[in-house]
């Protein structure tokens, strides 16, 4: 199962990537735990650069935008292989 992190303070653009996570997920059926991270201490934890940000399995993917579908399609794969 992966692990799935929307981190930030719960803003529009928060919004918009944890959609753009579930449709993904939802369109390939996978197997996921996606959570919105917004506790400042739990903010902090993931030492990201720029918020929002979204990070897999302990990795961070991206930070301060709204990724595209097929970027976030290709880094859930990249997971999916490694695991």
């Amino acid at each position: 199962m992966l692990k799935i992190r929307v981190v930030g303070r719960g803003c529009k653009l928060c919004v918009q990537i944890l959609a753009v996570v579930q449709r993904v997920v939802n369109a390939f059926d996978i197997d996921a735990s996606i959570r919105k991270v917004t506790a400042p201490a739990e903010i902090e934890k993931h030492n990201l650069g720029a918020l929002p940000g979204l990070v897999i399995n302990d990795r961070v993917m991206c930070e301060g935008r709204v990724p595209l579908e097929g970027e976030v399609t290709g880094w859930i794969w990249d997971e999916l292989e490694s695991q």
